[in-house]
């Protein structure tokens, strides 16, 4: 439970202050939080949506599936499904199934809130699978790499005994794996030959550019066109368990109005290079739409490339709104 502020070659520097030293350093934090720029601009990150449904035990064989992708919604990167089961007990099977990924903040973009996404997952594996009551629902992180091809090595223009994982691709398993011997042949000395595969500085934009520029400009071209501009309105017409981005003397904030009737006013610009942050309401999170950072509704950063809170500010009714007159309201 020790967070590291500040990563250098020496080792790290706690919230606290306190040192910790090391020889080699390896960040593994699924979006790397020592490298501000350089990998940020060679993947971008996508929200990926999971049901858990019971499935009467020998109806399905052991195994995976994938489908093509729905190439309405997006030609270039069309959102695919992935299906598996599990054991569950005596009398059923888990059956697995995920998808309607969307980059992260953007969901609504496409039409359909995070919420919406675990209906859309149920309504396709009805379709197609025996399921019955559908008893998890969860929503993860993935990091999508220009070239389909997860960054493992040493961290470009760093130290030589600084090394980063990301780019997993959804393949977190594949690629952890890997990471473990590569990064461990690395750090003893030893050649291996998937060090220039996977290195985190090759770059060739000729041969896997076009795709990856054309999805992340066009989304951040939708994000810019949605980008909350703090119109003026009542914050108590916000409902409870949700959130807001406010303008209030110039500045915006995220505000969060829980279940008895409290503000929480987190900033709204996040803490890696200053996009406005965006309501998640499935997660109850503020997200990033430029590279994915996430923070809880009290700004603690969950997911990086962000590597610290955002300030936090909390009201009581009573405080924030003081009369019936109208203050600044999302967009």
């Amino acid at each position: 439970e020790t967070h590291a502020a500040k990563i250098e070659s020496n080792g790290i520097v706690t919230r606290e202050g306190f040192t910790v030293t090391a020889k080699h350093i390896v960040v593994a934090t699924n979006s790397p939080v020592n490298n501000k720029y350089l990998l940020h601009l060679r993947q971008y990150a996508y929200r990926t949506y999971v049901i858990g449904a019971k499935v009467k035990k020998g109806l399905l064989p052991r195994a995976l599936w994938w489908d093509t992708g729905d190439h309405s919604v997006n030609k270039s990167i069309p959102p695919y499904h992935y299906v598996r089961t599990q054991h569950m007990d005596e009398n059923y099977d888990l059956l697995i199934c995920g998808g309607e990924d969307h980059p992260t903040g953007l969901a609504e973009q496409e039409g359909l809130p995070e919420k919406s996404r675990y209906f859309a997952l149920e309504n396709w594996a009805r379709e197609r699978f025996p399921i019955e009551e559908v008893i998890y629902r969860w929503s993860g992180q993935v990091m999508e790499p220009m070239d389909s091809l997860a960054y493992i090595g040493r961290n470009p223009v760093d130290k030589d005994n600084i090394y980063v994982v990301t780019g997993d691709s959804g393949n977190g398993m594949t690629y952890g794996s890997f990471a473990g011997m590569l990064v461990s042949d690395l750090v003893n000395g030893k050649k291996n030959k998937w060090e220039r595969i996977f290195s985190p500085s090759r770059f060739n934009l000729l041969k896997s550019g076009g795709v990856f520029f054309k999805e992340v400009f066009g989304n951040l071209l939708a994000y810019l066109k949605s980008r909350p501009k703090g119109d003026e309105h009542n914050v108590r017409e916000l409902p409870p368990g949700e959130g807001w981005i406010i303008n209030q003397e110039g500045k915006k904030y995220g505000i969060f109005r829980d279940h008895v009737d409290g503000y929480h006013l987190v900033d709204a610009e996040c803490a890696h290079m200053k996009c406005i942050v965006k309501w998640n309401a499935d997660e109850k999170t503020w997200d990033c739409p430029c590279h994915g950072s996430r923070y809880s509704w009290k700004g603690h950063v969950m997911n990086g490339p962000a590597n610290r809170d955002l300030h936090y500010h909390n009201f009581p009714a009573s405080e924030l709104v003081p009369s019936e007159e109208a203050v600044p309201h999302h967009d």
